[in-house]
């Protein structure tokens, strides 16, 4: 089984994790890294290498972060190098339930690209999605 790491600025990790929690019941394998603003770096590099220790398989490890660029993400791609690791930015609790969802009998890499194209599928604009963007703009464009 492939382990799963939600990393994250503040307690946005912690939050996710415990939601899919709620939706899924207990999950083994599941890790939340919370690297908070007080955090030198050497603290936040040991709270994401416990993260990912707490987890990790011969399968490897999904880390999946906040956003590209970030503390969470450049500290998750370095560790590219060292560990069996796959990262994937943008995460949302749609990404973090695919993951857990999904990731027996898969391979790394496979599970990482069905986990960010599921969360892409699952970012929306409700009206537009809905059809009422339209509706509205032509009632407006009418009076």
């Amino acid at each position: 089984m492939i382990g799963v790491v939600v990393a994250t600025h503040c307690r946005v990790a912690s939050a996710l994790a415990e939601a899919a929690e709620v939706v899924l019941g207990p999950q083994e394998g599941l890790a939340a890294a919370d690297l908070h603003a007080e955090l030198d770096e050497e603290a936040a590099w040991g709270t994401l290498r416990d993260a990912v220790a707490s987890v990790e398989a011969d399968e490897g490890v999904l880390v999946l972060v906040d956003m590209l660029g970030g503390t969470p993400s450049n500290l998750a791609m370095a560790l590219l190098a060292e560990a069996r690791i796959e990262v994937v930015t943008g995460v949302n609790l749609p990404m973090v339930l695919r993951a857990l969802q999904h990731r027996e009998g898969r391979d790394l890499e496979s599970l990482a690209a069905d986990v960010h194209e599921y969360g892409r599928r699952n970012v929306i604009a409700a009206g537009a999605w809905l059809g009422h963007r339209s509706e509205v703009a032509a009632r407006t464009e009418e009076e």
